[in-house]
């Protein structure tokens, strides 16, 4: 339920991504009885993706899109809230508009009512209910591309618009949607799918319940982005499906777990062949995020690689996705990603005037990639990269809870010949649509502890700031 006006700030408790939380009283819940919804027959479960684009405008005209991959939900009982929510690697709780939330986002959205729910309960951090004349927890989330405040509930929830993998999870019903991603987009929440040490506690990741129940075939799930418009993206939960893939899966342990990202590391980036400096110091990682259209690089790195992946606009043949770019290679740990232009390009031709943080002639106009610069802090940063719709259409990756790991796999985009993952590179993909940036990383993370009476407050300030696009 909402709070009462006269609710006063006891504690906050200040989350920032890979730093040390203010106060850790939070990082535990209090352990929640579970009731689950019994297996399936297979243990497999597919989620249909809806994409979602939204036209960009530079100096009065459409240069690119922003773009977003969400799919079905519902949760409360005894009639079930349908949502369509992002299913976001980059973050790790389940997020829905409330309906007591009247602002602009929140009112073009499909709003959770609780009151209309026998089995949603409002909640504490902790996992502790409610009492009579007592208030919630505010809990306010920051994401590359927009933020949210909340308060925490418990509630039945279930996979895709029919009955498939259920159960009972703690979510924050949110109160507040500000940033790009709410004000632009049309999906109603996001259902984050990091690793539990991202989220408030365990019992707020949705995954972590599924993982540990019956429910499915095996403890990962896979993310399949399809790069046209007649094949619909994918969540696979409980294993992946088999029809996606070119080849097998090559695993790579996750670094920094601790942390609660998908994250990799990365031993060296080469352009045409080219090993750039970046990397030379064994201090670069990944993060596998399937709610970021971009490749993110560290700041410090941004324009020598844009110009080496720019192009002028006379090198295409039908787009900037056809131009005589070069190759991208990513080296993991035993594979190699590579990435043609048909992979980062964006699709059209820019000049300066609509282009920022280049260093390219005014006049020309070029074929730019898809690149967002990145200033996060340590540990974590500075030099992390975010491996979003590039990497994920032309890979198909899988999310192992056991280990934990990630798996990748050339994606089959027109049902074609499987082949073997190179372990030294691979082929080009198959070109796609391309779009402009949305983020939904999970940066920052704020719980305040409400009550009515005295005030103690404890603070912090940090960020994680992006260059705009």
């Amino acid at each position: 339920m909402m709070s009462a006006v006269r609710s006063r700030l006891v504690t906050t408790c200040l989350f920032v991504a890979g730093l040390a939380p203010v106060q850790t009283m939070l990082l535990e819940a209090t352990p929640v009885k579970r009731a689950l919804a019994g297996p399936t027959s297979s243990g497999l479960f597919l989620i249909p993706m809806h994409h979602e684009r939204v036209p960009v405008r530079r100096g009065g005209k459409v240069v690119s899109h922003k773009t977003a991959y969400s799919g079905t939900i519902h949760i409360g009982s005894p009639v079930p809230q349908d949502f369509r929510v992002v299913f976001d690697t980059g973050s790790a709780h389940l997020i829905v508009p409330a309906v007591e939330c009247d602002s602009e986002p929140c009112r073009k959205r499909q709003r959770y009512n609780i009151s209309a729910s026998s089995t949603g309960r409002s909640i504490k951090v902790d996992g502790t209910p409610v009492g009579p004349g007592d208030l919630a927890d505010r809990v306010s989330i920051g994401f590359g591309s927009g933020k949210v405040v909340g308060e925490p509930v418990r509630e039945r929830f279930c996979l895709g618009s029919a009955p498939g993998a259920c159960g009972e999870v703690q979510a924050i019903m949110a109160t507040k949607l500000e940033g790009s991603a709410f004000k632009e987009m049309q999906f109603d929440g996001i259902l984050g799918l990091g690793l539990s040490s991202l989220a408030l506690s365990k019992a707020f990741s949705v995954f972590n319940m599924l993982a540990d129940s019956a429910q499915l075939a095996q403890p990962y799930f896979s993310v399949f982005i399809s790069n046209s418009d007649t094949q619909e993206s994918e969540l696979a939960v409980g294993g992946h499906n088999e029809r996606r893939l070119m080849s097998p899966f090559s695993w790579v342990p996750i670094v920094k777990p601790e942390m609660g990202y998908w994250q990799v590391e990365i031993g060296s980036i080469r352009i045409d062949g080219k090993e750039l400096d970046m990397c030379q110091d064994g201090a670069c990682s990944a993060i596998l995020d399937s709610g970021t259209s971009h490749l993110g690089l560290p700041a410090s790195h941004y324009s020598v690689v844009d110009s080496l992946l720019a192009r002028p606009a006379a090198s295409m043949k039908d787009d900037c996705a056809s131009s005589e770019a070069p190759t991208v290679e990513l080296q993991l740990k035993g594979i190699n990603l590579t990435l043609q232009p048909r992979d980062y390009m964006r699709p059209m031709p820019l000049s300066k005037s609509v282009m920022k943080h280049s260093g390219l002639p005014d006049a020309e106009q070029y074929c730019r990639p898809k690149l967002m610069p990145l200033k996060w802090p340590p540990p974590l940063g500075p030099k992390v990269l975010i491996l979003g719709e590039p990497v994920l259409k032309r890979y198909y990756t899988a999310y192992d809870w056991r280990g934990p790991r990630a798996g990748f796999a050339l994606a089959d985009q027109e049902g074609g010949k499987r082949q073997a993952l190179d372990k030294r590179g691979s082929a080009g993909a198959d070109r796609y649509t391309s779009n402009d940036a949305i983020m939904l990383v999970q940066v920052t993370l704020a719980v305040s502890h409400r009550s009515f009476g005295h005030r103690r407050c404890v603070r912090a300030l940090a960020a994680v700031p992006m260059l705009g696009l």
